[in-house]
């Protein structure tokens, strides 16, 4: 699945899966992305998944907003499109990002784990039937920063998934995850915000 990075200079702030049709960006608290800068607008830009893939449209910001340097309206993201927002970066990756990894961000995406089999989300939400987001890393957050967030850590004891924030807390086979990470089993459903995941140990 496509993913962003927030970054700031050459620190990286936070990796988003997006998996909404819709995700808005800009300085007021009710956006999915929010990024506290005077440059920002209330309302500065947002990403749109269609059809046709993904796109970024400028929702009439102040300071408008820059794709690769150059200022855009709308414009239909391409794998590692850097997205300029005043001193911000948001980089774009494509959902084969994981197949071939971007050398600028090799310090700061880990590799697979050796110890233990490699797993996988399998998003069952209509919209994203049959799209998978490979647990790779160490971390891996799925969500939208301020409405909800869960983070699946990897380490020599398994997966674990734990509630990172959000108003509604997600369930894992029907039952409401506590505030204690738990230890995923193969087919567990997990359901964040309405969309059901399943996990799967390959």
């Amino acid at each position: 699945m496509p993913r962003i990075i927030l970054s700031l200079g050459k620190k990286i702030l936070w990796e988003l899966t997006l998996v909404q049709q819709r995700t808005t960006i800009g300085r007021a608290p009710h956006n999915d992305v929010v990024i506290d800068h005077p440059a920002i607008s209330a309302e500065h830009a947002m990403i749109g998944i269609g059809q046709d893939g993904a796109f970024l449209e400028d929702l009439n910001s102040t300071n408008g907003t820059q794709i690769n340097g150059q200022p855009i309206r709308k414009h239909f993201l391409q794998d590692r499109d850097v997205v300029n927002l005043a001193k911000y970066q948001i980089r774009y990756l494509a959902e084969d990002d994981s197949v071939q990894p971007d050398e600028n961000l090799s310090q700061n995406i880990t590799n697979r784990l050796n110890d233990g089999p490699i797993a996988k989300v399998e998003i069952l939400h209509d919209q994203f039937r049959k799209k998978e987001i490979p647990l790779i890393k160490p971390l891996t957050t799925i969500g939208l920063p301020g409405a909800y967030v869960v983070v699946i850590k990897h380490d020599v004891a398994g997966y674990m998934v734990s509630r990172m924030e959000g108003s509604q807390a997600p369930s894992i086979n029907g039952r409401q995850l506590g505030p204690k990470p738990e230890i995923l089993k193969h087919g567990d459903l997990i359901n964040v915000s309405s969309i059901e995941m399943r996990f799967c140990l390959a």
